[in-house]
């Protein structure tokens, strides 16, 4: 179907609005009512209570913050079940036979809707601007195909995503099994001494390789951005065991400009400044700002029991507050003398071995997360655009749709 044969609209065509049933909670009302069921805000989840008002299939979508411009978290996305919405997230459904809530939360993550935001301090999209939004369109039938074939995509990811999850926990259980409850391969053998078994040693982090304080190239040479090395800051970080990609890059003068600062593939990287102790592991050279502390491993056999440390360490590393604040303030001189509980280099090769398989997988998993996660976003583009064809395609529905199909 080209665009031409495509249907101008506006999404008070396509919807029903449900807002007047929202009830928004104070934090102390919902504090009193804790449950089981979930309470959306603008961009998702935010507490969990023990009412419902919502029970099926809906589309939220964000009614203000900073999510509608900066576009961090999807503006639009679909709820099911029984759950709760505050006054910040439009709640609606599709028009039988008219339009698709799955086409719909696909076409609000590829296309922009600045026009009809407005609010320079506190951005709103508000109802009446929400049906005004216009757009082509295509018929039922095409809007289900061009979901579907998103929405594909979209659950391969998400199966990727908790088996990632999973291969994670596995191997922080056994580290937590053998070095936090000291049931590792022979403890039955080994006497322990005020809470330390026999043969492990207290040791500085900096003995186990070097530690690099990052540093922020100058950003008065726009030579040293925009290229294609990552540049780590904490918020990358966040919820990625692996950093391939990262909100600012380095050219490599931004990279050589800050030579001491270098980091390789496999460095640990420490939040220290801030939001201490989340760690992440580095897939390329890269470079950090002055808020991480990382440590180039002598031997990557360490990699993942060091990994869990660090993790470990990370109500000490949130007890170091700058003079006079409550901000978290580890200076690199303190994060190298940190002094972690190390068993014998054979009990960590026992874990390495043990647990390095399920980091690759986990890796490789992340990997094909990038480029699923790329080809989806190529095809976005074309398909709510309407310069790829759909109509004559023959189209398996994936499971995560059937709902909307029945």
């Amino acid at each position: 179907m080209s665009q031409d044969q495509w249907c101008p609209v506006t999404l008070d065509d396509l919807i029903e609005v449900h807002d007047s049933r929202r009830v928004p909670l104070s934090g102390a009302q919902r504090a009193s009512m804790q449950g089981a069921f979930r309470y959306y805000g603008a961009s998702g989840v935010i507490d969990y209570i023990d009412k419902f008002i919502f029970d099926g299939r809906y589309l939220l979508i964000a009614e203000d913050g900073e999510n509608l411009n900066s576009r961090k978290l999807p503006v639009a996305f679909i709820a099911e079940g029984q759950f709760w919405v505050n006054n910040h997230a439009h709640i609606v459904t599709a028009k039988d036979g008219k339009s698709s809530i799955e086409f719909l939360k696909h076409w609000f993550a590829g296309s922009s809707i600045a026009g009809y935001i407005t609010g320079a301090a506190q951005p709103k999209l508000s109802q009446k601007n929400l049906k005004k939004i216009a757009f082509q369109c295509p018929d039922y039938d095409a809007q289900q195909k061009i979901a579907a074939i998103l929405t594909a995509y979209d659950d391969l990811i998400e199966n990727n995503r908790q088996r990632i999850a999973l291969l994670e926990k596995m191997a922080e259980e056994i580290y937590r099994e053998w070095f936090v409850r000291l049931r590792f391969p022979g403890h039955e053998h080994t006497p322990v001494h005020k809470g330390v078994p026999e043969g492990w040693e207290l040791r500085r982090l900096d003995s186990f390789g070097k530690v690099v304080t990052g540093k922020t190239p100058p950003t008065s040479n726009p030579r040293n951005y925009g290229g294609t090395i990552p540049f780590v800051k904490t918020p990358d970080m966040h919820g990625n065991t692996f950093v391939y990609e990262t909100e600012e890059t380095l050219t490599e003068d931004g990279l050589n400009s800050q030579p001491a600062q270098i980091l390789p593939a496999n460095a640990l990287c420490v939040s220290c400044i801030g939001t201490g102790g989340v760690v992440s592991i580095t897939t390329s050279r890269c470079s950090t700002n002055q808020q991480i502390n990382s440590i180039c491993l002598k031997d990557e056999l360490d990699l993942e029991w060091m990994f869990f440390t660090l993790r470990s360490l990370k109500s000490t590393i949130l007890a170091y507050g700058a003079t006079g604040a409550t901000m978290t303030n580890l200076s690199k001189g303190k994060f190298s003398g940190l002094k972690p509980p190390v068993p014998p280099a054979d009990l960590r090769r026992q874990f390495h071995d043990l647990v390095e398989p399920k980091f690759t997988q986990s890796k490789l998993l992340v990997q094909a997360n990038r480029h699923l996660t790329q080809t989806r976003d190529l095809l976005l583009n074309r398909l709510i655009s309407g310069k790829l064809r759909v109509d004559d395609l023959d189209i398996q529905f994936p499971p995560s749709m059937q709902a909307e199909t029945a």
